[in-house]
């Protein structure tokens, strides 16, 4: 992730775009956007193509993942999430990790 810090400017919008898997809701990417006062305020649209174009330079294929725009505020930290794909809401899961010795290869 890329930070940068805000020195002496506000912050006036922050942003969050998710690309999910439709039937599953499964998260595929976050994209966080901050602007700074003066800078440039993107529109959905603007904010979906950076989400995408994220994807697409890490090598991942976004073609039939759906969008979902939130405010920044929506994620808590040490949470995990998915989309209710029925609803178009994020929702926090359950994360429990693998017990390796149930058959999961380490």
């Amino acid at each position: 992730m890329q930070t940068v810090s805000a020195g002496r400017n506000r912050v006036v919008r922050e942003r969050a775009c998710v690309l999910y898997v439709k039937n599953t809701g499964s998260i595929r990417h976050i994209q966080h956007v901050i602007v700074m006062e003066g800078g440039h305020v993107p529109d959905q649209r603007e904010i979906e193509a950076m989400c995408r174009d994220a994807l697409s330079k890490r090598g991942h294929a976004h073609d039939g993942l759906e969008t979902l725009h939130l405010d920044r505020d929506a994620f808590r930290p040490f949470k995990v999430y998915r989309v209710d794909p029925a609803r178009k809401v994020l929702v926090e899961r359950d994360h429990r990790r693998n017990d390796p010795g149930k058959g999961h290869a380490r």
